[in-house]
C-alpha cells in the first residue's frame, strides 16, 4: 500500500465553501515523456540534448476543478533556473527569444525579472492570476498566491530565489452590469480600478509581498517577495 504522502490542513473552518480539486499539469511531465515513452530508440552513444528554452523555463497550469470537474479557477506558473542559464553560457535575455515561446517569454520577462536571469537568480513568474472580482469572499487569489510557490517547491523540488505576481486589472462585463452607470463613466472606472488595485495590495501584502512601483501599464499590478 502506498503511503499517504500529501495531509490537507485547514487553516479555518471551512465548512460551506466551494469544494474544488487541485489538478497541475507542467512541462516537466511532457519533457520527460518525449525522452522517454514518445521518444525514438536511441543506442547508448546518443545524448539527449535539451533545447534552450525549455531546459530553462517550466511552465505549470494550476486548476482548481468543481466536484462536476469543471474548472473553476486557473493560474499558469513559470519557473526560470538562471543558475542553469550561466551554465549554459547564457549572458542576457536576448539569447533566449529564438528558444523560447515569444508569448511565454514577453509574459515572464520584463526589466526586473530580466535582471534576475542575469544575475543568476532562480524564480517563480506567475503571470496568469485575474482579478476578476472585487468580493473578498473569493480566496482563490490568495490561494494561488499563497500555495503555488510551496507546491513548486516541496513537490517538484524546485529552488529559488524570487517569486513575483502579476495581475491585469480590468473593468470585466459583470462590473458593467453591477454598474450600469460606468459605460459612460471614464473617472468612475478608473475609481473601480484602484478600488481593485487596492484589494489586491490588501490580499498580497499579508501574504508579505510589496507591489512595485515602477510598472508602466497602469493595468497591471506586480508584486514581488523573496521565497
Amino acid at each position: 500500500m502506498t503511503r499517504k504522502l500529501v495531509y490537507l490542513r485547514r487553516g479555518v473552518i471551512d465548512d460551506g465553501l466551494p469544494k474544488f480539486q487541485l489538478n497541475i499539469r507542467s512541462d516537466i511531465e511532457d519533457l520527460a515523456s518525449q525522452i522517454g515513452h514518445d521518444g525514438a530508440f536511441i543506442t547508448t552513444r546518443h545524448i539527449p540534448y535539451i533545447l534552450l528554452g525549455a531546459a530553462l523555463i517550466k511552465g505549470f497550469l494550476f486548476s482548481l476543478d468543481t466536484e462536476e470537474g469543471e474548472p473553476a479557477e486557473e493560474c499558469y506558473a513559470f519557473f526560470v533556473n538562471s543558475e542553469l542559464a550561466q551554465r549554459r553560457m547564457v549572458s542576457s535575455y536576448d539569447e533566449l527569444p529564438s528558444t523560447v515561446n515569444p508569448y511565454v517569454a514577453k509574459v515572464i520577462f520584463d526589466a526586473r525579472t530580466i535582471d534576475w536571469l542575469e544575475s543568476g537568480t532562480n524564480f517563480v513568474c506567475i503571470p496568469f492570476v485575474h482579478a476578476l472580482q472585487e468580493s473578498k469572499d473569493d480566496d482563490s487569489v490568495a490561494w494561488f498566491a499563497r500555495n503555488v510557490p510551496y507546491i513548486l517547491s516541496d513537490v517538484y523540488g524546485l529552488s529559488f530565489q524570487k517569486v513575483a505576481v502579476s495581475f491585469h486589472i480590468r473593468i470585466t462585463d459583470d462590473d458593467f452590469e453591477q454598474h450600469p452607470e460606468l459605460l459612460d463613466d471614464e473617472f468612475g472606472e478608473h475609481r473601480l480600478i484602484n478600488r481593485k488595485r487596492t484589494w489586491l495590495r490588501e490580499i498580497m501584502e499579508a501574504l508579505g509581498f510589496e507591489e512595485m512601483k515602477d510598472i508602466a501599464d497602469v493595468n497591471r499590478a506586480v508584486f514581488c517577495r523573496d521565497n
